[in-house]
This record gives C-alpha cells, sequence and structure tokens, in this order.
C-alpha cells in the first residue's frame, strides 16, 4: 500500500458516485472520494491519489483515457459509464425476446466510441422456437460483418473461445435486464458474484448493487466490467456522419450521386437501391431512418474527444 501522503496511481473498480474503491497495483484496496475535479472518475479510470490511511484515500486526478463508454441520460446529457475499455460484449438471448434495434445502439456506440463490438448469444444451448428465432438474429448480424458468438453460461457452451477473444482486453459486458449477464461473470470468474457483496460492504453500502459498473480484473492483464441491465440504452446526439459510420454495410454500396446523401430519398442514392435489391437488411435502414430523424430533432453537439 502506498506510504501515508504519498501520491500514487490505483485504477477506479467500483464507483458509487463520490464513494468509490479503487484498487492499487499491488492489489491493495482503498475506499476513496473525490475532489470537484473533472473528469469525475468512473470504474476503469486510473488515477492519482493520496493516501490518508486507514484503508482511505482522497482522489486528486484522473489519468487521461483511451477510451470511453457512455450513454444517454435525459434529452441531452451523456454520461461516462466506463473508462480505458477495448471491448463491447453485448449480450442477448432467446427470452426476453432480442430486441434487434437496441442491439443496433449498442454496435452504433461501439463504432463511434472506437470499442470492438462482439455478440453472444446467451443459452445458445437451449432448443426450440425462440433459440431458433435468437439464432437467426446472431446469423444476420453476421452476414453484415459483425462478430458473433454462440456461449451458454450455464454449461460452458463457448466460454473457451469466449476467453481467448477477452485476453489482454478490457471487455465491457451490456445487455438488456435477464439475458443473463450475472450468471455470465460469475462463469467467467468464479465467485465474482460472492465479491460484489464484498465491494459493496467495503464501501459502506450495505447491500449487494446491481446498479453500478465493476471492473473484474483478469489474471492475464485483462479485465471484465459488467454494467447493469438497462431498459432501453440511448445513444446521445451524432451527426449524420457518425450515425451513417454505425452501419458498415452502407458502406459497401456503390457510391451514392451527392456526396452528403443521407440515404433517405434522395435521387441516385445506392444505400436505398442496395436496400430495394435485397442486398442491405430493410430493417436496419429503417431503424437508421428512425435514428436520423431523433437526432435531427436534438441541437447540435459535438461529441467529446
Amino acid at each position: 500500500m502506498a506510504d501515508l501522503g504519498r501520491r500514487d496511481w490505483a485504477r477506479v473498480v467500483v464507483d458509487h458516485g463520490r464513494n468509490l474503491l479503487i484498487e492499487t497495483p499491488t492489489g491493495a484496496r482503498l475506499q476513496a472520494q473525490t475532489r470537484r475535479i473533472t473528469p469525475a472518475p468512473v470504474t476503469g479510470d486510473r488515477v492519482h491519489f493520496e493516501d490518508l490511511g486507514g484503508g482511505q484515500a482522497r482522489i486528486d486526478a484522473v489519468l487521461p483515457r483511451r477510451t470511453t463508454f457512455r450513454r444517454l441520460e435525459g434529452r441531452l446529457h451523456n454520461r461516462v459509464v466506463a473508462a480505458n475499455v477495448d471491448q463491447l460484449l453485448i449480450v442477448f438471448a432467446p427470452q426476453p425476446a432480442p430486441e434487434p434495434e437496441l442491439l443496433d445502439r449498442y454496435l452504433i456506440a461501439a463504432h463511434v466510441l472506437g470499442l470492438e463490438p462482439l455478440l453472444l448469444l446467451n443459452k445458445a444451448d437451449l432448443s426450440g422456437e425462440h433459440p431458433a428465432a435468437a439464432q437467426r438474429v446472431l446469423a444476420g448480424y453476421a452476414a453484415i460483418g459483425y462478430p458473433g458468438l454462440r456461449i451458454s453460461a450455464r454449461s460452458g457452451l463457448g466460454l473457451s473461445e469466449l476467453r481467448d477473444h477477452m485476453q489482454g482486453m478490457a471487455s465491457l459486458l451490456v445487455g438488456q435486464s435477464g439475458v443473463g449477464k450475472s450468471a455470465l461473470t460469475n462463469a467467467l470468474i468464479p465467485g465474482a458474484l460472492n465479491r460484489v457483496g464484498e465491494l459493496s460492504t467495503a464501501l459502506g453500502t450495505g447491500r449487494h448493487t446491481t446498479t453500478t459498473t465493476r471492473w473484474h480484473g483478469l489474471a492475464d492483464g485483462g479485465a471484465l466490467l459488467d454494467a447493469p441491465g438497462v431498459r432501453d440504452f440511448k445513444l446521445w446526439p451524432l451527426s449524420p456522419q457518425e450515425l451513417i459510420g454505425g452501419f458498415p454495410e452502407f458502406g459497401r454500396a456503390e457510391p451514392c450521386r451527392f456526396v452528403d446523401c443521407q440515404h433517405q430519398r434522395e435521387p441516385g442514392c445506392a444505400v436505398l437501391a442496395a436496400r430495394d435489391a435485397g442486398d442491405i437488411p430493410a430493417q436496419r435502414h429503417a431503424h437508421y431512418l428512425r435514428l436520423l430523424t431523433q437526432m435531427q430533432r436534438t441541437p447540435a453537439w459535438q461529441r467529446p474527444g
């Protein structure tokens, strides 16, 4: 542990607003609070801190972030929920039924934020009508070019391959509630769910919590971050160029007549022609149009670096 009064760096492994738990490179954990600093530290941040003794610390500064993961809260406010993430593990399952528009929004966010996306169909060892429908969703994204795996936290199906994808990476686990993210976390890191209670106790919350993102370090230097389930992940305002970039199949169409084509109803639009020919999924294009309309109704906004 750092000496009393010495400033050093540590990783934020849990944050509850002003109450955070940080872990030093030697594995020591300290309960920390922040001064009024910008940006406010979140799970995954590397921070400078002052050891106050007695297991307490004060965070003085957030070190530069490589990446962030954020989501829209309210109408315009986008909140950073995790930092220094490399990969987005997007989990869905046969039940609750997959929501392709929710999956699309996660994939767009991964593109805009510079994260590697990986779709995970959990509970893939089940049989019946619902699993078959979920498999078709996974196959549809594979046809567009998105990587995906069939896994099962219960039986271990696909977990070895998933661990290969996670090696040396900080991977953020996201997806709607009920798809088995907690079970998957515990399957990948045995005892992780028990440690959630320990972390809550360390922060003085006195309860197990699923309302904050947590950092679980891996032996190979990577990490698994589990984010709380959300009923509806929303994108912050994006420019048309950013939004179009989140639909990579559009870029594989022939060039449109107009350089600034937004693929709505413009003459000579190659994306519309590819959609009509069946080369671009009509469902994906319809979702793009809905998102574009939403973005056009919000004030202009520049994405922070």
